[in-house]
């Protein structure tokens, strides 16, 4: 199967055992990556970096730390780091990641075999089982939709895509420009908007390739005025492009600033009832 590299922001606050859990995941794939990118907007600390160590040097997997601390003294944000990280990538393949998530073990060989039956794949992603503390008590799932075309019209409204879950080609994300560096949030589903637009194909996977660590922070994070301005911009993109409709724009715009104001014990119900798939 065709090499892959694994692309991963390590926070120097993430704590170790997330980080032990995410690393054993990459490492027992049943198609091992051929490197592993972690992009760092700190110093990364020793115990941080002996935990990498302990399981990647044994597995003989090539990693490199790409320092991008100087993206964050200027302000930068995830966008700008992935964009550094998606260049010093080595493989076409790119699987994303974040380092207090895991990876079923056969995620990237599902991935793997995807691209290889469908040449004209540039991204796949697939279902992300959310959990709090124990990967075992799944609380939600987040199911998004697997044929192109429905992609297609799920992504005038909203992002198709689970991020940490995709695999992608780096020549079609450097071909429309890489991750926004700009973005304070939503760098991904503009990164999938604009890859649709020009063309690209994308299938979801039905199979879940993510457990995502899904903190108490959702909704603070989602409701940030910073990440709303960013969802606008990237609206206002796709309508100036003429990807979405004025009325498409509008529903848009009435939900994120309905999401945006309501109170979060609110949200966090809709978000169960509505937006998520029950475990």
């Amino acid at each position: 199967m065709e090499k892959y590299s694994v692309l991963i922001p390590l926070g120097h606050r993430e704590p170790v055992e997330y980080v032990r859990q995410c690393m054993d995941s990459v490492v027992r794939q049943t198609v091992p990556p051929a490197e592993i990118v972690f992009v760092c907007d700190h110093d990364t600390p020793e115990s941080l970096r002996a935990v990498i160590s302990e399981y990647v040097e044994p597995a003989k997997i090539y990693y490199s730390y790409v320092d991008c601390t100087d993206i964050h003294k200027r302000g930068g944000h995830l966008g700008a780091i992935l964009a550094r990280g998606v260049r010093m990538c080595s493989h076409d393949l790119i699987a994303r990641m974040d380092a207090d998530d895991i990876a079923p073990l056969d995620r990237c060989e599902l991935q793997l075999r995807a691209f290889a039956q469908n040449n004209e794949l540039s991204l796949v992603g697939g279902t992300a089982a959310e959990f709090a503390n124990d990967r075992g008590d799944i609380s939600a799932y987040r199911r998004t939709p697997e044929e192109y075309g429905a992609i297609l019209k799920f992504a005038r409204y909203r992002n198709p895509f689970n991020h940490s879950s995709v695999m992608f080609r780096r020549s079609a994300v450097l071909a429309v420009g890489n991750y926004s560096q700009v973005l304070y949030g939503c760098e991904d589903y503009d990164l999938w908007y604009r890859l649709l637009a020009a063309g690209y194909k994308a299938e979801n996977l039905p199979e879940v390739l993510l457990y995502s660590r899904v903190g108490n922070d959702l909704i603070r994070r989602r409701q940030d005025p910073n990440n709303t301005a960013s969802y606008f911009k990237v609206k206002k993109k796709m309508l100036q492009s003429g990807f979405i409709t004025p009325m498409q724009y509008y529903i848009s715009a009435t939900a994120i600033m309905f999401l945006r104001h309501a109170p979060r014990s609110f949200v966090k119900t809709l978000y169960k009832k509505c937006l998520r798939k029950s475990a």
